[in-house]
C-alpha cells in the first residue's frame, strides 16, 4: 500500500518570481519501467529505483503544478507519464492563475521522442514530456543516432516546442543524454546532434531559446576551469548552433557568489547506499535572449510511504527550478495559437 503523500506540496516552487518571469521546471522523474502488463504485475520497481507507482507520479505533479513549463525527463511508463499531466491540470487549477489556452485548459502537452515502428530499436519512446501553460504552435522531436548499452533501449533524444508569449515567440528544447563517465564520446556526439537539431529547429527565429534537462555532464568548478571539458565541449557547441547569440547557464548567472554549494541535482548517496565524492551538477536550464532570475534545487523530500518503505526525495534527481525573464517586442504567433488547437492533449494524455 502506499501512503502518506503530502496534499500542502502543492505549487512549491520559488517565492517571489517577478509578475513578468515565466517560472520553469526541469525534473528527472524516473520512471524507467514501461507500462506493460508483465512489469505492471510481477515488478512495481526496477531495483536501485524509486516505486513505480501512481502515488508517487501524483506527488510529483502536485509539486509541480503551479510552474507555468514543466520539463520532463525518464516518463517512460506511459501510465505514470498520464497519472502526472492528469494531476498537473487539476492540481495547477489552485494557483491563482488563469488559463492562457484557447480550450481553457490549464496546461498544453507535448511528449516524445517518438520510435520509429520499423525498427528494432529503440524500443520505448515518450522518454520526454513537456505541460506548459502557454499555447505550443510548434513541436518536433529528434531520437539521438548514437546510444549505449541500456540506453539504447529508449528513444533518449530531443523534444521541441515553440510557444507563444504575449509578444514572444520561446523555443524550447528539452533533451536527456546518455549515462555513464566510460560514454563520453557517445554523450559528445548527443551533443552535436542536439546542436544541429536545434539549429534546423530555429531556423532563424530571434525570439528566446531554453535548454534544459538531465545531460549526465558534471559543471562543476573543475569541469568550468578545464578547457577540454565535456562541460565547455557542451557550451561551445550550444552557442554554435545559436550563433551570434550566446547562452547562459541559469544556475552560474543567479550563483555568481557561490556557484557550487548547494549545486548538485544527483545525491551523493547511490542507490546502492555507497557514496560518491560529491554530488553532481548534471541537470541544467540555458537561456538565450532572456534574463535568469532565482534559481534553485529542490530534491522534493516526502513522507510517501510504499509497501511499508518511506520513498523519501521523490527521485533521484533534483529538480531545477527557475524563473526566466523574457523581452517584448518580437514577433507575435499568440494570433495564430488562439486558432491553433495543438494545446489539445495527445492521445492517451489527459
Amino acid at each position: 500500500a502506499a501512503a502518506g503523500a503530502r496534499s500542502a506540496d502543492a505549487g512549491v516552487g520559488i517565492a517571489g518570481a517577478p509578475a513578468n518571469a515565466l517560472r520553469i521546471a526541469s525534473y528527472n522523474v524516473q520512471f524507467v519501467l514501461p507500462d506493460l502488463p508483465l512489469f505492471g504485475h510481477l515488478l512495481r520497481e526496477w531495483p536501485g529505483h524509486k516505486p513505480n507507482v501512481t502515488e508517487r507520479a501524483e506527488a510529483i505533479a502536485r509539486r509541480l503544478a503551479c510552474f507555468d513549463i514543466v520539463a520532463l525527463q525518464e516518463t517512460i511508463n506511459d501510465a505514470r507519464r498520464r497519472e502526472i499531466l492528469e494531476r498537473l491540470e487539476t492540481a495547477g487549477r489552485s494557483c491563482g492563475k488563469p488559463s492562457r489556452l484557447p480550450s481553457g485548459r490549464m496546461f498544453a502537452y507535448a511528449e516524445g521522442p517518438k520510435v520509429d515502428r520499423g525498427s528494432w530499436l529503440p524500443l520505448v519512446d515518450n522518454e520526454l514530456a513537456l505541460a506548459s501553460r502557454l499555447p505550443i504552435v510548434g513541436r518536433g522531436d529528434h531520437v539521438y543516432r548514437r546510444a549505449a548499452e541500456e540506453d539504447v533501449l529508449a528513444a533518449k533524444g530531443v523534444l521541441h516546442v515553440r510557444l507563444a508569449d504575449r509578444s514572444d515567440v520561446i523555443d524550447v528544447f528539452v533533451t536527456h543524454l546518455q549515462s555513464g563517465d566510460e560514454h563520453g564520446l557517445v554523450r559528445r556526439a548527443q551533443v552535436e546532434e542536439l546542436a544541429s537539431f536545434m539549429r534546423g529547429a530555429v531556423s532563424g527565429a530571434a525570439g528566446p531559446v531554453l535548454v534544459l534537462g538531465d545531460f549526465n555532464i558534471r559543471g562543476s568548478l573543475v569541469d568550468r576551469r578545464n578547457p577540454a571539458s565535456d562541460y565547455n565541449f557542451l557550451r561551445r557547441t550550444l552557442d554554435a548552433a545559436l550563433a551570434p547569440r550566446r547562452f547562459i547557464d541559469a544556475w552560474l548567472a543567479t550563483h555568481l557568489a557561490d556557484p557550487d554549494t548547494a549545486s548538485g541535482t544527483k545525491p551523493r548517496v547511490r542507490a546502492d547506499g555507497t557514496l560518491r565524492a560529491h554530488e553532481e551538477r548534471i541537470d541544467y536550464v540555458f537561456v538565450a535572449g532572456g534574463e535568469a532570475g532565482a534559481v534553485r534545487r529542490d530534491f522534493f523530500s516526502s513522507d510517501l510511504i510504499v509497501d511499508g518503505t518511506p520513498v523519501g526525495a521523490l527521485s533521484d534527481h533534483a529538480a531545477l527550478l527557475a524563473d526566466v525573464r523574457l523581452p517584448a517586442g518580437l514577433p507575435s504567433l499568440v494570433a495564430q495559437a488562439m486558432r491553433n488547437q495543438s494545446d489539445r492533449p495527445p492521445p492517451g494524455a489527459p
